[in-house]
């Protein structure tokens, strides 16, 4: 999971909220990142529109 997150923070798609000293941190989405979200979203809707079609006709 860290992994994944360093990746998200350098692409500058989320951001460290909380900087307090607890161990739980907080992450939250920039603009940037919530640009591509969108933009995944509409592109899985897509996939899942002709997933569903296809099966319908299949």
């Amino acid at each position: 999971m860290y992994t994944i997150i360093k990746k998200l923070l350098q692409q500058e798609w989320i951001y460290l909220h909380d900087r307090s000293d607890s161990r739980r941190k907080t992450y939250l989405l920039t603009k940037k990142g919530r640009e591509v979200l969108e933009e995944d979203v509409k592109l899985r809707k897509v996939m899942i529109q002709l997933a569903e079609t296809g099966l319908r006709e299949g």
